[in-house]
């Protein structure tokens, strides 16, 4: 529900800083832990499975169902608003986890899981975290019991969906709190030691993946991964085994948890459980289906239902089929915390888990010692990628024989090439579609953080050429017809906006979809400070329609004094820089759909020749840049040398490319951008 009015936002912010004042992070300590509904899970019986990293993912618990609403649970009133709570027992468990069934959460609630002591509390859990599914999970409570405590805040009158239907039993694989920590094998190395010294953006990509299958909860492994697109979509690649070749339900991958940096800080393994980012719940991208059986790599590609609010590395890759000489493996052996194994001999062909003729789909690997141990891999770190000497991923752990009693025994990991497009026809069994979605056909790939600058096309002779980008996304396009530009401003609530541009033959020549544009649909999560975006169409004569939708079904009418925002959407449509359509609807409330017709003619058609220094258009669109800027961004460096001012011109180009130019009279050469690429040209006059 959209409208909050602005006295509301008053209260919940004085709500949000009596909360942040607490010592304990949560709504009513004193209180809500004194009198909840107490609930009491029977533990389960079960059997204790070996150590097996080929067949399945490390099974750790048990999931056992349940039927907890927490709104039929005790409720006191405190200061601002309401609070319930429950308490869950389950003897001898050495962690609980909880699944909900049902989960959506109004404006301003607030929903915290912690022990009876409040050494351990997660949260608060708000609307940002609704999915569309209505599925949620929370991640490992340490103990045998936890307190679930929901507030809810005075203004708001719509009650939360909090139900719960499973619970995961662990029994094992599940280190720290009141016990000795690590749960793996003695000779496991830990991350932040001196082997991971050089490979701590790999580290900062990997992961512990908590996975749901039937009545069974396991661990695996694996790592965020970039695309050529460089956009940090949330992808995660991990092993096919790992879920059930892709029989895991779409149901429990929206409950699967993922846990980024659970890792000690240093070398020493900690007293005490680290502290770690979780995120909740995924959707299957593409598998290859065979759980790393003869002839499958074993791979399995997620995206993450939300964005890491934290910032993780996006590893890069190597697709192609030599061998690496040297590398890393990070990963969660036994679910514990993250442990870094070393090689230093080449890796070798090798075939999956089961005998065959296809002995060219995995990287077979052989462990060194090291200073601080000699590192293996265990249940628990399938999944988990293999770096090669220049830090990008070149596997994924299918299974092997290596433990610590047997540390000359070799391991397999499913190859990224053959995983790239030598397996299945359909972008459903190949990583290429998703790993290179603009086709570059690049053999490898650096990793990113997102916050490493904006990505974009850097080639000035593209048509969508951003002056602005830093990092060239592989998006480049070349418009030999008319380059028109939207230019876009949502309101506060863009998650709603969507619009499509349909040609004259009702085809959909450009869109954008809902969810494009950042900002909720509540006054908690919407977007306060909505900017304005650039697209670029290479569209050529004739008639075009721009549909925007609208799915709340009041336009982008932000600036309603109902909705928190303050801020209209807006749109203007551009080619040559003059203005041929802009928005119709008063105040932006064009309700659900709004059409808006515009027609280029051939005599907009325009381009740019770079001649003498000048930019000219030669009248019949044969020019070599589409635009102005795209002709003056090349036009002008070249311009430069018919100064005749050789040495004046150092400094000139210096600041123009960003940096120092390495010229002297032994080498009177000098680089420049002339018609979009590099060249070389020689200072006549120096």
């Amino acid at each position: 529900m959209k409208p909050i009015k602005f006295t509301y936002l008053i209260l919940a912010l004085l709500y949000y800083l009596q909360a942040q004042a607490q010592i304990n992070l949560v709504s009513a300590p004193n209180y809500a832990t004194s009198n909840p509904t107490n609930v009491t899970i029977i533990p389960p019986s079960y059997d204790v499975f070996g150590e097996s990293k080929t067949a399945e993912m490390y099974e750790f618990a048990k999931v056992i169902p349940t039927s907890i609403s927490i709104l039929e649970s005790n409720m006191v009133e405190v200061e601002n608003g309401r609070v319930w709570t429950v308490s869950v027992f389950s003897e001898g468990a050495k962690a609980l986890s909880l699944y909900y069934d049902e989960f959506w959460i109004p404006s301003g609630g607030q929903l915290y899981i912690y022990n009876p002591k409040q050494t351990q509390v997660i949260g608060p859990f708000t609307s940002k975290h609704n999915h569309s599914s209505g599925l949620f999970a929370n991640e490992l409570i340490k103990g045998d019991a936890l307190i679930i405590e929901y507030f809810q805040a005075n203004y708001q009158s719509e009650l939360p969906k909090l139900h719960i239907d499973k619970i995961a039993y662990a029994y094992r694989g599940v280190s720290g709190w009141g016990g000795p920590f690590g749960s793996s094998e003695f000779c496991q190395v830990n991350a932040n030691c001196s082997e991971g010294n050089n490979w701590q953006n790999q580290k900062n990509a990997s992961c512990r993946i908590q996975i749901i299958d039937g009545w069974s909860s396991g661990w695996c492994s694996g790592a965020l991964i970039n695309t050529t697109a460089n956009d940090c979509t949330p992808y995660v690649l991990s092993a096919d085994h790992c879920f059930d070749g892709g029989g895991v339900s779409s149901n429990d991958l929206n409950q699967a948890i993922f846990y980024f940096n659970y890792q000690s800080s240093g070398c020493n393994t900690p007293l005490n459980e680290p502290s770690y980012d979780a995120i909740t719940g995924c959707e299957l991208v593409s598998n290859s289906g065979g759980e790393g059986n003869n002839g499958d790599s074993d791979f399995f590609l997620v995206e993450l239902n939300s964005e890491p609010d934290f910032n993780p590395y996006f590893a890069g890759w190597d697709r192609s089929n030599t061998g690496a000489t040297s590398g890393v493996s990070f990963h969660h052996p036994s679910g514990d915390i993250k442990k870094v194994s070393t090689y230093s001999s080449s890796l070798s062909s090798a075939g999956g888990l089961n005998w065959g003729n296809n002995n060219n789909t995995h990287w077979r690997v052989t462990w060194a010692n090291t200073t601080n141990g000699h590192g293996v891999t265990e249940g628990g770190s399938s999944g988990s990628p293999i770096f090669n000497q220049n830090g990008l991923i070149v596997g994924k752990l299918t299974g092997g024989s290596s433990y610590c009693d047997a540390t000359n025994s070799p391991d397999v990991y499913g190859k990224i090439w053959y995983s790239w497009d030598q397996i299945g026809n359909s972008s459903s069994q190949q990583l290429k579609p998703w790993l290179d979605p603009y086709s570059t056909n690049v053999t490898s790939l650096q990793g990113r953080y997102c916050d490493d600058g904006l990505p974009g096309c850097t080639d000035p002779s593209a048509a969508n050429y951003n002056p602005d980008a830093t990092i060239d996304d592989g998006s480049c396009t070349y418009c030999t017809e008319s380059v028109v530009k939207l230019n876009f401003l949502p309101d506060c609530y863009g998650i709603e906006t969507s619009w499509e541009l349909v040609n004259e033959q009702g085809q959909v020549v450009y869109d954008a979809n809902e969810g494009y544009y950042p900002g909720g649909e509540t006054a908690d999560d919407m977007n306060p400070n909505p900017s304005w975006t650039e697209e670029s169409w290479c569209l050529g004569v004739g008639c075009y329609t721009f549909k925007v939708y609208d799915s709340y079904g009041d336009g982008m009418y932000g600036a309603n004094p109902e909705y928190a925002c303050g801020q209209n959407g807006d749109y203007t449509i551009e080619i040559n820089d003059e203005q041929i359509a802009s928005l119709i609807a008063n105040n932006a409330n064009f309700e659900s759909l709004e059409e808006n017709e515009f027609c280029i003619e051939e005599s907009d058609i325009k381009s740019f020749n770079c001649i003498n220094g000048n930019c000219i258009d030669p009248g019949n669109g044969s020019g070599q840049y589409p635009t102005l800027v795209n002709c003056q961004a090349v036009c002008n460096i070249n311009s430069i040398f018919e100064e005749g001012k050789r040495k004046k011109t150092l400094q000139k180009i210096t600041n123009l490319l960003g940096q120092e130019i390495p010229v002297t009279r032994q080498t009177p050469m000098l680089y420049l951008f002339d018609d979009g690429s590099v060249e070389k040209v020689f200072l006549i006059d120096y």
